[in-house]
C-alpha cells in the first residue's frame, strides 16, 4: 500500500483525467482534490492498528527496554522501534501515562550517557509495576521457581476500543468515492455492479482502478458496491413505508384516531417498517387494523 506522502505523485493529473474520462465527465480541481482526499482518508484508516497489534508492540518495546542497558545492539533496535512507532501507539501511551512523561528520543537511547535515565523513563511509561507468578518446574526441584511479570500499560484483550468491523475502511472508501462521483456528474451511483470485468459500469471501473493504484486487493470491491446499494434500497423502502403510515394515520377519514392512538400506531408501524422491505406488508397491516376497528 502506498504512503500518504505518495498520493499526489500516484494520483497525478494524468490519472485524475483518466478517472474523469471513465465517468464521461471533465476533470476539474475540485474533483482532483476530492479524489486525493478520499485516498488519504482510506490510507490513514487502513494504517490504524488494533488491540492485538498494540499489545504486541508494547510487549516488544518492554522486552527491548529490559535488555538494552549494556547492549548497544539492542539499544539500536529499541531506538529504531521508537523512531518507527505508530501514531496510534504514541497516543495510547500518552493517554495511559498518568504523569504524561515524554517518550525518550532515539538519540537518548543510543547515547551511553543518557541511556540509563531514558530506559528508566520508558519503563515507567510502558508498565506500572510487576507481580510474581509461578514459573517453570525445574528438574529435581519440588517447587516451581518464581518469576516477575511486568504489569504493562496495554489495552485489555476484550476491550472494544480500536475494534472495527472487517472491511470498514474499504466501505468508507467506496462511500466517499460515491459522493465524489455525485459531485462530478450530478447523478447517483447505481445500486448494483456486475462481477464480470467486461460489463462493469463507469463507477465500478473507477473504484477498482483506485484500489489498484493504492495497492490494495480489489477482489471484494464489487461485493462492497452491491452491499452499499442494497442498504440504500432498504433505507428507501423503509422511508416510503414510514411516510405512508404517517400520512394515513394523520389524514385518513375512514379511521378517526385520537392523538394517543395515532402515536401508538405510528410507533407500531415504524417497528414493522424496520423489519419489512416492502410497503405491501404495511398495507396488509392497515387493512387488518381497519377491519378490527369497524
Amino acid at each position: 500500500m502506498i504512503a500518504v506522502s505518495e498520493v499526489d505523485q500516484i494520483f497525478n493529473d494524468v490519472i485524475i483525467e483518466e478517472l474523469a474520462n471513465i465517468l464521461k465527465a471533465s476533470a476539474d480541481s475540485r474533483f482532483a482534490k476530492s479524489i486525493r482526499n478520499d485516498v488519504r482518508l482510506f490510507i490513514q484508516a487502513k494504517s490504524r492498528i488494533g488491540i492485538p497489534q498494540l499489545r504486541s508492540q508494547i510487549r516488544r518495546l518492554y522486552s527491548l527496554t529490559s535488555h538494552a542497558t549494556n547492549d548497544d545492539r539492542v539499544a539500536a533496535q529499541l531506538a529504531s522501534a521508537i523512531k518507527a512507532m505508530s501514531d496510534d501507539l504514541r497516543d495510547w501511551l500518552y493517554r495511559c501515562n498518568p504523569a504524561h512523561r515524554a517518550i525518550p528520543t532515539p538519540e537518548e537511547i543510543t547515547s551511553r550517557n543518557t541511556r540509563a535515565k531514558a530506559l528508566q523513563q520508558l519503563r515507567l511509561i510502558l508498565s506500572y509495576g510487576a507481580y510474581e507468578r509461578a514459573g517453570r518446574k525445574r528438574p529435581g526441584k519440588k517447587q516451581r521457581s518464581l518469576e516477575l511479570k511486568p504489569l504493562l500499560r496495554a489495552p485489555a484483550s476484550d476491550e472494544k476500543r480500536a475494534r472495527r468491523p472487517r472491511g470498514e475502511a474499504e466501505r468508507d472508501f467506496v462511500q466517499n468515492l460515491a459522493l465524489t462521483h455525485m459531485e462530478l456528474t450530478g447523478r447517483q451511483t447505481p445500486n448494483t455492479a456486475h462481477f464480470d470485468k467486461g460489463i462493469r459500469g463507469p463507477f465500478s471501473k473507477v473504484v477498482h482502478r483506485c484500489f489498484e493504484l493504492v495497492g490494495v486487493p480489489s477482489g471484494n470491491v464489487t461485493r462492497l458496491i452491491n452491499e452499499r446499494g442494497a442498504a440504500r434500497q432498504q433505507l428507501r423502502d423503509r422511508d416510503r413505508a414510514l411516510a405512508r403510515m404517517c400520512e394515513i394515520a394523520n389524514i385518513s377519514p375512514r379511521m378517526p384516531l385520537t392523538k394517543k392512538e395515532r402515536d401508538e400506531l405510528i410507533a407500531e408501524w415504524t417497528q414493522l417498517a424496520e423489519k419489512s422491505r416492502w410497503p405491501k406488508t404495511v398495507d396488509r397491516k392497515l387493512r387488518k387494523t381497519r377491519k378490527e376497528r369497524s
